[in-house]
Order: structure tokens, then C-alpha cells, then sequence
């Protein structure tokens, strides 16, 4: 593998939000997606689980949505065999905020001098401010 693939990561919040006609921000995701679009896109295993879950799977337009996503050639799909010890042990020892295992991931992830995370698309900026703020990763929506 080469080092330091530069792409762009969404996590899962963005991604349901992007083709779940009835959330919140539906229509600001759908045009972060489209202004992305163009680029490669880094996308962790465990994004994927989350995103495909009993929810999205009994939602044609979601599955179709999503496949049309993962399916594209510039997907780069993210194994995360190497991150999964540490990140479980990370998720035990926890104090105070707690941060999800995919969620912690994702970090891991962001972190990794592998790849070379550009841009960060969520909704949920707080799990991730302090590692994108070390690495220069920007994260979208700047304000929603």
C-alpha cells in the first residue's frame, strides 16, 4: 500500500444524514456530497456496519444511495483489523465522555500516517475537534 493516501472520510452520522430524506440536516449533507464527490474517499469497515444496519437495509432509497457511494472507483475501504485492540481497550477505559468504538475508530484512523485524512464530513464534531485540530483536518460542516 503506498503511504499517505490523502482522501476524504465521512462518518456515520453524515452518511444517514446524507440519504435519509427525514433527518435534520438531509439537504445540507446531500450538497456537501455533491461538492465532495469528485475526491477520493476514505471509508473505515465499521462506517459501513454502522450505516448498514436494520434501518438503512430496509430502506431502498438509503441502500441504493449508500451503493452508489461505496460502489464508486475512487472508495478507498479502510480495513480496520490493526485499530481494533486498542481502540476496544480505549473504549473500556474510558472516563467522563464516553466516545463509541466506531467512533474511535475513526480516530485511530485519523490519526494513521497511512493515510492522510484531508477532510472530516459530520455531524457530530466534538468526538473528533481535538485529533482533526493535531492533524490539519478540516472538518464540514463549518456551520450548519
Amino acid at each position: 500500500m503506498p503511504t499517505s493516501i490523502h482522501g476524504i472520510l465521512g462518518d456515520t452520522c453524515f452518511w444517514l444524514e446524507a440519504f435519509d430524506q427525514s433527518r435534520k440536516h438531509h439537504k445540507h449533507a446531500v450538497k456537501l456530497l455533491d461538492n465532495f464527490s469528485r475526491g477520493v474517499l476514505l471509508m473505515p469497515w465499521p462506517i459501513m456496519y454502522e450505516v448498514l444496519r436494520t434501518y438503512t437495509v430496509k430502506n431502498p432509497k438509503m441502500m441504493d444511495g449508500f451503493r452508489r457511494v461505496v460502489s464508486r472507483p475512487k472508495v478507498i475501504k479502510i480495513d480496520d483489523h490493526k485499530y481494533r485492540s486498542d481502540c476496544l481497550n480505549a473504549a473500556f477505559a474510558q472516563r467522563g465522555r464516553a466516545i463509541s468504538l466506531v467512533d474511535l475508530i475513526v480516530r485511530a484512523v485519523l490519526c494513521d500516517e497511512n493515510y492522510r485524512v484531508t477532510q472530516l464530513l459530520t455531524y457530530n464534531q466534538a468526538d473528533f475537534a481535538d485529533v482533526c485540530k493535531g492533524r490539519g483536518v478540516v472538518m464540514w460542516p463549518l456551520t450548519y
